[in-house]
């Protein structure tokens, strides 16, 4: 489900959006400024439809027992993965 805050407009076949959902960033990868891997996107906190945080299950053995909290100020760009603006 998609609400109409969502829809920019009707096509033929097709529904295009003014953004993207919050939700499909959950599972993405985050990368660091020098394109290393941080972690996953485990959690959203957002504030009604603006994101403020990212929580980011680190990679690595025991990375279910801590989480990164990255502000959205610190988010340089997200497309197919989440690029940082500084390091973490």
């Amino acid at each position: 489900f998609v609400g109409l805050d969502f829809v920019d407009r009707f096509g033929v076949d097709a529904v295009f959006l003014n953004r993207i959902p919050l939700e499909k960033y959950i599972g993405k990868k985050v990368l660091r400024p020098d394109g290393s891997l941080l972690g996953r996107v485990a959690e959203i906190n957002r504030r009604q439809f603006d994101l403020v945080s990212l929580s980011v299950r680190p990679r690595g053995l025991f990375s279910w027992k801590k989480r990164i909290v990255v502000e959205a100020s610190d988010i340089k760009e997200i497309s197919s993965v989440v690029f940082l603006k500084r390091p973490y």
